[in-house]
């Protein structure tokens, strides 16, 4: 009860929800006083699309925004 977020197993409180927003971070952390420097991803489901939009240390590596539409790419 004391954390805050929406539990993403229950569709009820999904389906209240205009959009879902994550971050992906290495597991094996670069900088523990520094989070941000562990940061690979952030991504957003909305309306039937997902965008995954890399950190400036992937975008550096090559990395570029992605976008899907769910329905016709569900993988």
């Amino acid at each position: 009860p004391a954390m805050t977020g929406v539990n993403l197993l229950d569709e009820k409180a999904v389906q209240h929800r205009s959009a879902i927003y994550g971050e992906c971070f290495t597991h094996t952390a670069l900088d523990m006083d520094d989070p941000a420097r562990n940061l690979r991803w952030r991504w957003v489901v909305a309306d039937g699309w997902k965008l995954i939009d890399p950190s400036q240390l992937e975008s550096r590596n090559g990395a570029r925004p992605e976008l899907y539409h769910l329905a016709d790419d569900p993988t």
